[in-house]
């Protein structure tokens, strides 16, 4: 039996995870200041470097089949940016008063949560992918290049169409999509 190929995976998670960042600075722009969007673009790279990082502690087996994980962090990330989105909806800050109210500073830290879960789930799908199939990675970078590319592309006409929060949404459904097709 040949080993699985996880190209359209990458592909769906890469284009998710950049519209996801993308559609979130927008979101955060709006709802608080301007300034927020570098929040929300830092807490994407550190939610991505955190899954290789997880992945490098926690070795697995080599030659172990990577797709159960790769369906659960795609899963779990899927649902963690609807489930997030919803924090970020129902949760108001008041960035004026972080200073000096604790209870904003824990509101702060719920809404950084609420977004670096599902970066830290596409981060460790990539790196399990990554590390399991080392002659690949050239076609898997490859994949993971065009999908973000498509959604540096799609997302203004998508946020346009849809909304900032709708491209949420669809980062989501991208999310599930590529765990769903990976469970079955």
């Amino acid at each position: 039996m040949r080993p699985r190929k996880f190209y359209f995976e990458v592909f769906l998670v890469s284009l998710a995870m950049i519209l996801l960042e993308i559609s979130f600075t927008r979101v955060f722009s709006f709802k608080l200041f301007y300034y927020f969007t570098y929040l929300i673009i830092g807490i994407s790279l550190l939610g991505i470097g955190t899954g290789g990082v997880l992945v490098s502690i926690f070795r697995r087996p080599e030659g172990a089949d990577p797709s159960p994980i790769v369906a659960r962090c795609c899963l779990l990330g899927g649902s963690a940016v609807l489930v997030g989105y919803a924090i970020v909806t129902y949760v108001q800050l008041n960035a004026f008063d972080l200073s000096s109210r604790p209870l904003e500073l824990i509101k702060l830290v719920l809404l950084c949560l609420a977004v670096f879960v599902p970066f830290a789930m596409g981060g460790t799908m990539l790196a399990t992918v990554f590390g399991s199939a080392p002659r690949e990675v050239n076609r898997l970078y490859a994949a993971d290049l065009t999908g973000a590319g498509l959604g540096c592309a799609l997302c203004v006409p998508l946020m346009w169409g849809v909304t900032p929060p709708g491209a949420i949404f669809v980062a989501g459904l991208l999310f599930i999509g590529a765990g769903c097709r990976t469970a079955l």
